[in-house]
């Protein structure tokens, strides 16, 4: 029985270990399940999750992953672009970027070449780059210890501002691994010209108009990417930079010469510290010429050589002058500076009218006003003396005289008891008013004269004050402010805003930006300018301190100007600034001028100095505009005042083809307007005065085609017509030549102008602009046929005669500038 149940219960034990041993194994299965389906689950999510990148961010990934690839191997750069030209009123240009290169080698490739291969490409890289071998050679040095190149890279820039023609001369020669990529060079066509106007780039510095208008010059940059294939082959892939705006200027490129080369020999002659002539339109306040000097190549700035000696000889038997570098680097300073707009001087005399003016407008004075000069006034404890005093002798003086008179002697005691009646707040209202101690708001950097310790304030205006204030003294201020406040004088009124930049062009010619003329205030009204301007005549004839500046048959008027500087300084007595401002015609200015020169070695009056300065200016600037004569002149004309000049001939109504070739071969400059192959109008005019600088504008239009017509000839009396008669005349009938457009070929090499303008058929003449010359015309270039050049480097045209864009005759000659 007892075993009985030890059976049994041994029967239990075991069936319960059975059913814990299959619910074990279950529980474990279940839980195998479980993480099977959590792992089975998770790794549908991150295939899922591979597929979404896959499908919805493959690409930025894979951009990813070959950035990462460029990154350790392949190259990246910037290309810049070209910065706009800038140009003068008449589009000719003064500043042009063009394309050179810079020349990359790729080592880490070259050096797994062939010995040959490397030889070859080391001796044409020598060759063309004008490098000595051995400097070649050492890019391509290995390292003795770990033998691989000490430039192990395969971007090592080994040359720039490779001109085109060097660059593909060098690819044809056979070598590898070296690749070239696109950079830009800035050219100054006419090296010295409005130097410091246009201003020039040195790394990140800038001036003049470089710097002003440097985000509407400057362009985009483009970018060039080069990377290598699985062959190991080098696949390149850029996008292309875009170009800067065009700046338009109000410069005429030959009045700006006239002006330099006034400039220039007054200030050797003198020997003054500056010398100075600016030259604006009245109306407008458009600048056609800012010149002084001394003055630099915009080309090599820095060449303190050139502008010591302006170009002239240097003594080889003068001891040189050793000076610091802190002298040298003042002395650039100095010649970098834009004298019209930055420095200040006592105005002197060219301020007279200003109060004048202001004595008018208020109803103080009239022309009948009569004023004694006995020499000098007594104001206060200060015996002040007329400028005629210091020649004539003690309590010598002009006696009396009326307004126009005072002007016209420039008469100091007639202006102390003007601006004594101006007193002090009209005195100092007006001179703000004429727009004295603010600046004039001109399109350059660098402008000064709003100093307040320029100008005496209104409690400091006291008798002695006015009095000296009212001949230009005890205060100063800028060439530009000068000239924009007597503009006000003369031109109705109105205190204009002066101006360099007329418009921003892109390069299909849109305008983008532009300059109008703008008008800062009201200031005088129009009688009381047309007062002025009609009184200060007198101060241009012969009995005028003007009278060196007379130029027969032209009414003119203006102002001399003889300032000593730093009066309440003793030390500075002996210094001045003589000055004369001028503008023509009396009726219709539409010019003003101001010539200056500031500080010469010796002691002169501007009457004698500045005066025939600016006449000199002028009567080109007649010549050049063909400006009518507005008085009867006995004497043979206005030419016989320039030298080696002829009389311009009538090409009106002539063939424009047979006119190129003869303006070609005496040298001569010329602009086209319209499409045709006749010549309807010229300027200047026939019989105006020129010479070899003059540049002649040529208006075009079509021949008139005849029709045909009936051969007859008239009896004569009878009125009957007989057309057996055989005399009767014929009427020809002329064919209108076939007009072509002529290519644009400015800023592209001269090989490459050549032969675009000789496949469109048209002849090409050609002149070479060396990069040191300053001027064409002063280097002594001849015009040359296509075939006198073989270059050395790349030739960029600057200019065409006539322009692209235009229709005329095919085998018309096409002059071209190259530099």
């Amino acid at each position: 029985m007892d075993v009985n149940k030890n059976d049994e219960r041994e029967k239990r034990r075991r069936e319960h270990e059975r059913r814990m041993e299959k619910k074990s194994q279950t529980s474990k299965r279940r839980k195998l399940n479980v993480v099977g389906g959590f792992f089975t689950i998770l790794l549908v999510l991150l295939l899922g999750r591979v597929w979404y990148f896959k499908t919805v961010n493959g690409e930025e990934y894979e951009k990813k992953a070959l950035e990462n690839q460029y990154y350790q191997r392949n190259i990246e750069t910037s290309i810049n672009p070209n910065r706009g030209n800038i140009v003068d009123r008449n589009d000719q240009s003064l500043a042009i970027s063009h394309t050179v290169y810079k020349i990359i080698l790729d080592v880490r490739n070259l050096v797994e070449e062939d010995q040959e291969v490397q030889d070859k490409t080391v001796e044409n890289l020598s060759k063309h780059l004008e490098m000595p071998i051995d400097t070649v050679r050492a890019y391509l040095a290995k390292d003795t210890v770990t033998g691989l190149p000490v430039y192990d890279k395969n971007y090592v820039v080994i040359a720039k501002k490779i001109p085109r023609k060097v660059k593909n001369e060098l690819l044809a020669s056979g070598v590898k691994c070296v690749y070239p990529e696109p950079d830009t060079a800035r050219s100054y066509i006419h090296n010295t010209l409005a130097a410091q106007v246009i201003g020039f780039i040195r790394g990140d510095s800038k001036s003049g108009l470089e710097k002003q208008y440097n985000s509407e010059l400057s362009g985009e940059e483009g970018r060039m990417f080069r990377y290598y294939n699985s062959a190991n082959n080098p696949v390149t892939e850029e996008k292309e930079p875009k170009d800067g705006y065009k700046i338009v200027t109000t410069l005429d490129t030959n009045i700006q010469r006239f002006a330099e080369e006034a400039a220039t020999k007054a200030g050797r002659h003198y020997e003054s510290q500056n010398a100075a002539v600016l030259v604006m339109n009245p109306t407008t306040g458009e600048v056609l010429a800012m010149a002084q000097y001394p003055s630099f190549n915009l080309n090599d700035p820095s060449n303190t050589e050139f502008f010591t000696n302006q170009g002239m000889p240097v003594d080889p038997e003068a001891i040189p002058v050793e000076i610091t570098p802190e002298e040298e680097l003042n002395n650039l300073y100095r010649v970098w500076n834009n004298y019209s707009i930055s420095s200040t001087f006592e105005p002197g005399s060219i301020y007279k009218p200003i109060v004048v003016a202001a004595a008018l407008e208020e109803g103080l004075v009239s022309r009948d006003s009569e004023y004694f000069c006995g020499g000098h006034l007594q104001v206060l404890d200060r015996e002040l003396p007329c400028w005629v005093e210091k020649y004539n002798g003690y309590g010598s003086g002009h006696g009396t005289e009326n307004l126009t008179q005072v002007l016209a002697n420039s008469c100091n005691v007639g202006m102390f008891a003007i601006g004594e009646k101006l007193g002090r707040e009209f005195f100092y209202k007006y001179q703000h008013d004429f727009g004295f101690g603010e600046l004039t708001g001109i399109d350059l950097p660098g402008e000064s004269g709003s100093a307040a310790s320029l100008l005496y304030t209104l409690a400091g205006l006291n008798p002695v004050e006015i009095a000296t204030g009212s001949m230009g003294q005890g205060f100063n201020s800028t060439p530009i402010q000068d000239i924009a406040a007597f503009s006000a004088v003369i031109n109705g009124g109105n205190l204009m805003k002066p101006y360099i930049v007329s418009q921003v062009m892109d390069k299909n010619g849109s305008i983008v930006k532009e300059n109008h003329p703008t008008v800062v205030r009201k200031v005088i009204s129009r009688d009381t300018s047309d007062q002025m301007r009609r009184m200060m005549h007198e101060v241009v004839t012969r009995q005028g301190t003007g009278k060196n500046a007379v130029i027969d048959g032209y009414a003119m008027g203006g102002k001399t100007g003889t300032a000593q500087q730093g009066e309440k300084r003793p030390d500075k007595k002996d210094e001045y600034v003589l000055t004369f401002m001028a503008y023509l015609t009396v009726e219709d200015p539409n010019i003003i001028a101001l010539a200056i020169i500031d500080r010469p070695k010796e002691y002169n009056e501007g009457s004698t100095s500045t005066a025939p300065m600016l006449k000199e200016v002028l009567l080109k600037i007649i010549n050049y505009k063909a400006i009518k004569p507005t008085e009867l002149t006995s004497s043979a004309g206005v030419s016989t005042y320039i030298e080696n000049t002829t009389p311009i001939k009538d090409y009106v109504n002539e063939n424009f083809k047979k006119v190129a070739s003869e303006l070609n071969t005496l040298g001569m400059d010329f602009d086209c307007i319209g499409n045709g192959d006749i010549i309807v109008k010229q300027f200047p005019l026939a019989g105006s005065m020129g010479d070899k600088d003059t540049r002649m504008y040529l208006y075009l239009g079509e021949t008139e085609v005849a029709q045909p017509a009936e051969e007859t000839t008239e009896t004569g009396g009878t009125g009957k017509t007989d057309k057996t008669d055989k005399t009767a005349r014929t009427v020809v009938v002329e064919e209108a030549p076939e007009l072509t457009i002529v290519p644009d070929v400015k800023n592209a090499s001269i090989e490459t102008a050549t032969s675009i303008l000789e496949n469109a058929g048209f002849t090409v003449v050609a002149q070479i602009v060396e990069d040191n010359a300053t001027f064409a015309s002063e280097s002594g270039l001849e015009v040359a046929s296509q075939s006198s050049f073989e270059d050395s480097g790349v030739r960029i045209v600057f200019e065409q005669m006539p322009s692209g864009g235009i229709k005329i005759e095919a085998g018309t000659e096409i002059k071209l500038k190259a530099r």
